[in-house]
């Protein structure tokens, strides 16, 4: 929303009245995009309130904000290595394709470190290294290569690493899943105690429709409130309670649909 005006009101002590009174500093106006810059007093650090009008709407958060001048560290200029892996799961023994993209940055401004060299180690799940490569990247500042992920080890997550950067990947004795479950997207809006029907439908990797398939469900409701303060930490109080739970059988297009009602907890 641009045009609108931001009031900035801070907190100033009036010795006659024995209290705290806004007083009004400076007023902005959000630019093209919304956005509203203000900047810190010179004392090094303020608070204030915002309030924003725009034309006969007026809304005053009544939360206070602090503003900080502080002086930044000199940029150190340092390299940046951004690691991808062709999958996110492997199976023991496949291969681990991945690519890196080495840059040069001081947390601002980026720049294609060419020619560079670098070590690049495949650690395992207890962080040992189990293979390594000598590898120098290209014009782009790319690079890649490969790995085999280890067999008759623990599983679990293991990185590929060269010091500037990393990639986390898992390594699982997993079954490949022969089909996959498309939920259909949500039509209309829905209110407490209404009926809701969720539609869905299954297909096989390889294109068709799963048939006479049983779809076993269940719809929980879950509580989540703002929380309160205990000492320093904030707690959020939830709960889950089940509401409806059921099976059915997939049609001729593979799909499916299930209707429940949206219960509200009746002690909230």
């Amino acid at each position: 929303m641009k045009g609108v005006k931001a009031k900035l009101w801070t907190s100033v002590y009036n010795g006659k009245e024995g209290r705290n009174k806004k007083a009004l500093q400076e007023t902005y106006t959000a630019d093209r995009e919304g956005r509203i810059h203000v900047i810190a007093q010179k004392n090094n650090r303020s608070s204030c309130f915002i309030e924003l009008v725009n034309k006969d709407d007026r809304f005053f958060p009544g939360q206070e904000f602090y503003l900080f001048r502080s002086t930044k560290p000199p940029k150190i200029r340092s390299l940046r290595t951004f690691f991808f892996t062709d999958r996110a799961i492997y199976r023991p023994g496949q291969t681990v394709y991945f690519k890196g993209i080495m840059m040069w940055t001081d947390g601002d401004h980026y720049e294609v470190a060419e020619m560079e060299n670098t070590l690049v180690s495949f650690l395992n799940v207890n962080q040992q290294e189990v293979g390594r490569l000598n590898l120098t990247a290209n014009g782009f500042g790319s690079f890649h290569g490969s790995f085999v992920a280890p067999k008759n080890t623990l599983n679990g997550q293991m990185r590929i690493t060269d010091g500037n950067g990393d990639v986390y990947f898992s390594v699982e004795d997993y079954k490949r899943p022969r089909f996959l479950v498309l939920p259909d997207t949500f039509k209309g809006t829905y209110r407490l105690g209404d009926t809701v029907a969720f539609s869905g439908r299954a297909r096989a990797y390889a294109g068709p429709a799963v048939i006479s398939a049983k779809v076993n469900y269940r719809v929980v409701r879950t509580l989540q409130s703002p929380g309160v303060w205990r000492g320093w930490r904030f707690q959020q109080r939830a709960a889950e309670t089940e509401i409806a739970s059921g099976a059915t059988v997939t049609d001729n297009n593979g799909g499916f649909s299930i209707l429940f009602p949206a219960l509200a907890d009746p002690a909230i």
